[in-house]
């Protein structure tokens, strides 16, 4: 076959791949803002539940102990942040007074001592350490990473 004979369809091949060409974009371009709207959305949530244990340890001089290991957070016990610490929702002092109310599931909860050691306290710990992940680099790098009192990590 020669150019000749194909060069009547070289505009409407050309318009055709680029038309394949753009729909591939908005699916690569939808699936990065996807991505960027879950990490927005898992930044205000953690950054909520830090609010709730700031609120907590200005009442108890501590954050909530977690003696048994870490927490997953957002579990059926540990939907709520109350003076009991990680309990249900349903839970009489969530009822009463919370700090932090619906907790997203997701997230591990450790207590940690002041050398950022386990804290196995059973009272509250003087620091804490939440795990989570970033799909994208949007806010830090992707990846799991650490909010603590100070810093994210």
């Amino acid at each position: 076959m020669r150019y000749r004979d194909i060069k009547p369809f070289v505009p409407h091949i050309v318009l055709v791949l680029c038309a394949v060409g753009t729909v591939v974009a908005l699916f690569v371009l939808k699936s990065t803002e996807e991505k960027n709207l879950r990490d927005t959305v898992r930044m205000q949530e953690v950054l909520g539940i830090k609010l709730g244990l700031q609120r907590y340890y200005v009442n108890h001089a501590a954050y909530p102990p977690a003696p048994d290991g870490p927490l997953t957070l957002g579990s059926r016990d540990t939907r709520c942040l109350s003076d009991s610490g990680f309990v249900l929702a349903s839970h009489e002092s969530c009822i009463k007074k919370r700090y932090a109310y619906p907790i997203p599931a997701g997230y591990i909860y450790e207590s940690r001592q002041s050398d950022d050691s386990v804290c196995s306290a059973k009272v509250g710990c003087p620091r804490y350490a939440i795990s989570f992940s970033f799909e994208t680099n949007l806010f830090a790098s992707k990846g799991v990473h650490t909010l603590t009192p100070d810093a994210l990590r």
